[in-house]
């Protein structure tokens, strides 16, 4: 299991969570890893709330959260520069400690699905549509401009796949297990879903 930073295999674009500390609130932000200058900074997009572009303070600490395979990997850094030319990003400190762990039953696919999502099984409901962007045997990450539940609750992905020239239809119960601001610009909401079968 890496134990540094610059052990990981570290892909522009991949997903961190950013939760600034200290705080009163348990506030997180998900933002873009877009550079990384080994030992010196990594930097980052700007993380956004209601429709702009976070302040952010020098020498402001950040707890920060990112996956990798079947990893969790967990670091503290420091905002080194926050910019808003020529777009807004934020160099932050490079990580001098990382705490690992397993945390997925399986490794996931990325994709791009659209699905609708319904509360329940009823034919006759009126669907949300979402689209999903990974996805494993154990769960989905959804992307809607729609809300589609809180925290708990339990949505029914349906979803039609084409086999062999022939469609065929799957409705996959699951239990939303994160919420969030959307990492993708083109949506409003970002959810973690746990399959509860498949």
């Amino acid at each position: 299991m890496p134990q540094t930073f610059r052990d990981l295999k570290n892909n522009i674009g991949t997903t961190l969570q950013l939760q600034i500390t200290p705080s009163n609130k348990d506030e997180r932000f998900y933002v873009k890893l877009i550079g990384v200058h080994k030992d010196k900074s990594i930097i980052i997009t700007s993380p956004r709330v209601d429709g702009g572009t976070l302040k952010i303070e020098e020498r402001q600490k950040f707890i920060i959260r990112m996956m990798t395979g079947s990893s969790a990997h967990v670091f503290t850094s420091i905002a080194l520069f926050s910019t808003n030319r020529p777009y807004a990003h934020i160099h932050l400190s490079y990580p001098t400690e990382l705490e690992s762990i397993t945390v997925r039953k399986a490794e996931r696919v990325s994709c791009k699905l659209i699905v609708s999502i319904k509360e329940s099984t009823d034919t006759d409901e009126q669907g949300k549509v979402a689209s999903i962007y990974d996805i494993s045997t154990a769960g989905a990450q959804l992307f809607s401009n729609e809300l589609l539940g809180d925290i708990g609750s339990t949505i029914y992905i349906n979803a039609k796949f084409s086999v062999a020239g022939i469609d065929q239809y799957l409705v996959i119960p699951g239990i939303i297990r994160r919420t969030a601001g959307s990492s993708k610009d083109d949506y409003q909401h970002e959810y973690g879903v746990e399959f509860s079968s498949i």
